[in-house]
């Protein structure tokens, strides 16, 4: 017998594994290089073991990208629900998940991957407009929009590596363009 056949089985173990192990090799250099022998290398599993999860390696990243806008998603829902004002709350947690990314490299990889896909970008589009819908007159402000497509440019950037000179000063604005009517 093998150590596989000794080892307890943890289905639910072994998937997250393999999700997390996609998602540390795509951040670190790029999904063309997550091949499935090297997550299931990673994770410490057979290609069998990955199969029996995913049926494709396609199925794997949608899976992946699925909990990251799941993830993002939970944070800007705790975001508005911290925000004292709700007209632009959603805008300020964009804007600031937007920013959060930026200065995470790892994440700027995995969404530059993201944006390639065309089956993950209809879920994002879906998601973002569900949110826009859902708030209504609360996010339907010119300035919010600006700010928002600021924010998706600013992370599309990071991705291509383009920088503002003056990043700091370049979110500052946003900020002041997003911010709750009592504080400008």
């Amino acid at each position: 017998m093998t150590i596989n056949h000794l080892r307890k089985k943890q289905p639910a173990l072994v998937r997250a594994s393999l999700i997390e192990c996609t998602k540390a090799l795509a951040a670190r250099n790029g999904l063309s290089t997550a091949s499935v022998q090297a997550i299931c290398d990673m994770a410490g599993v057979t290609k069998g073991a990955f199969f029996h999860h995913f049926p494709s390696k396609d199925a794997l990243l949608n899976c992946v990208f699925e909990q990251m806008v799941n993830e993002f998603s939970a944070e800007i829902t705790r975001r508005i629900d911290m925000d004292p004002c709700d007209i632009g709350a959603f805008t300020r947690a964009y804007l600031e998940m937007g920013a959060a990314t930026i200065d995470n490299p790892d994440m700027v990889t995995l969404w530059k991957s993201a944006m390639a896909d065309e089956h993950i970008c209809e879920k994002w589009r879906e998601w973002y407009l569900g949110i826009l819908n859902e708030r209504g007159c609360l996010e339907d402000r010119p300035e919010f929009a600006v700010v928002r497509m600021a924010a998706d440019g600013l992370c599309l950037g990071a991705s291509m590596q383009i920088y503002p000179g003056d990043l700091k000063g370049a979110l500052h604005v946003l900020r002041t363009l997003s911010a709750a009517p009592a504080e400008k």
